[in-house]
């Protein structure tokens, strides 16, 4: 079984051992989809990212929060940037802001605009402790 058979089933146990080869065989599902699959995809139809890399700090994020890859990738295509990053280094990055299947759910990406290098550098589900009810502004605290 390739990891392509990982990327349309769930899989839910609950064994760490079992997690962490679960884990590992996600990564491998999004290396071969985000590197192999996608040539290239416009991302807020303005840039073309020619390559997609998930970084293993989101890879761990979504496996760890049960998201999955066609959502980040939708949230990307067409989901809204609510904060920009122009000074992050080595590239700057962007807060998306995009609907999953059971919540909302922000995607960080940095983007090499020379190399049309788009990276997910995390993934999570927003607080309402933390964010205003529309998720778009962090609550004052």
């Amino acid at each position: 079984m390739g990891p392509s058979h990982f990327c349309t089933g769930t899989t839910s146990i609950s064994f760490m051992r079992v997690d962490f080869v679960m884990y590992h065989l996600y990564a491998q599902c999004i290396d071969v989809i985000a590197n192999v699959l996608l040539s290239s995809f416009h991302l807020f139809h303005m840039i073309d990212c020619k390559t997609i890399k998930f970084i293993s700090h989101a890879i761990q994020r979504m496996f760890e929060r049960d998201i999955r890859q066609p959502e980040v990738l939708n949230i990307l295509s067409s989901g809204e940037i609510i904060n920009q990053y122009p000074d992050d280094k080595p590239f700057p990055s962007y807060l998306v802001l995009g609907h999953g299947r059971l919540s909302p759910i922000h995607v960080v990406i940095a983007i090499d605009q020379e190399s049309s290098l788009c990276i997910v550098v995390t993934v999570y589900i927003p607080s309402d402790k933390l964010w205003e009810a529309d998720f778009r502004r962090r609550k004052e605290l």
